[in-house]
């Protein structure tokens, strides 16, 4: 287990990071390809913000975009910058973060291989795999050759019958370069692989090692499934992050969005231009007004949270783990 340790310590020393990623999918049996899907996490103690594409368009025409702000593991801002049919812009959730619909802790962890979120991504966590407490006592580790570099070969299996191959590179901070799991899900004999490339951030006492680029396959009953590729464009680590990254001015909402937010009872606010502002509402005298009736507001919030929750079982479910 030494060489997991280490593995996972290298890893815990990032505590921030601004991370740019570019997504690509295969095309395959019909599958379309997905090209051109940028991706952006930035976090610190306390703080994380997710920046991805999203459905539909946004009120100036372009692709709309899909924002969340968690914080201290408490609340989060959730905002899609997206119209509706009837080309109203959808409203702007603050709530506590156990509503999010889906494992807000897990959007970002840095013990993770490469990036979260996505289901094309490779989630598995270092500190979940390699210190599983259902493992059985078979591992088994050898000294050889992944390319060019000399890496620690390390294979064990779970009680559940399903098989790990780690390859751990010393010289590269511990980074896993390569992970192999065997096992049988859903009716299948599926096999996912995650080739890793990894290349130092940073410099001094503060550098890290952390992927540069990530190809993730799997296959079902030795049938090859879209293979997916996450590439890191630009990526700043344990250095400070701009603050006003966490604050929803730079989400650059619209001047009178509505806003609903949970965590002010009794209250309704809209987005000034500059900051949160609390508006006197009367649902007889404003209803049809710019979309900020109860009625469409109340349907807008359950349309935003269900979208919200697809969007990430569609970017973290569907590809099933050991």
């Amino acid at each position: 287990m030494e060489l997991e340790q280490r593995a996972i310590h290298e890893r815990q020393r990032i505590t921030s990071g601004d991370i740019h990623y570019h997504l690509d999918r295969e095309a395959m049996h019909g599958v379309e390809s997905y090209h051109g899907l940028d991706f952006r996490i930035a976090f610190r103690p306390g703080s994380l913000r997710f920046d991805g594409p999203w459905l539909g368009v946004n009120a100036q025409g372009l692709p709309a975009v899909h924002h969340v702000c968690l914080f201290e593991g408490k609340s989060f801002i959730q905002f899609d910058d997206e119209v509706n049919s009837e080309g109203q812009s959808r409203r702007i959730l603050i709530d506590d973060i156990k509503n999010l619909g889906f494992e807000a802790a897990a959007v970002f962890d840095p013990l993770t291989i490469g990036m979260h979120p996505g289901p094309p991504s490779p989630d598995i966590k270092l500190n979940e795999y390699l210190t599983r407490a259902d493992r059985n006592n078979d591992e088994t580790v050898t000294r050889e050759q992944l390319g060019d570099r000399e890496v620690f070969h390390i294979r064990w299996t779970r009680k559940s019958g399903s098989k790990y191959q780690f390859w751990i590179s010393p010289n590269e901070g511990y980074s896993v370069l390569k992970i192999v799991v065997d096992f049988h899900g859903n009716n299948y004999h599926i096999v996912d692989t995650n080739d890793i490339s990894v290349k130092q951030y940073g410099a001094g006492a503060a550098a890290v090692w952390y992927p540069e680029k990530v190809v993730s396959r799997r296959t079902l009953d030795d049938l090859p499934t879209p293979g997916q590729t996450f590439t890191i464009t630009e990526a700043i680590l344990n250095e400070p992050v701009d603050d006003q990254l966490f604050e929803l001015a730079s989400m650059k909402p619209n001047p009178g969005q509505a806003i609903d937010n949970r965590l002010a009872h009794h209250k309704f606010e809209i987005w000034d231009g500059e900051k949160i502002a609390t508006v006197q509402f009367s649902p007889a005298t404003t209803a049809g007004k710019e979309g900020l009736s109860w009625g469409w507001l109340a349907v807008s919030i359950a349309a935003g949270v269900a979208g919200a929750v697809v969007f990430w079982r569609y970017y973290r479910g569907s590809r099933a783990r050991a």
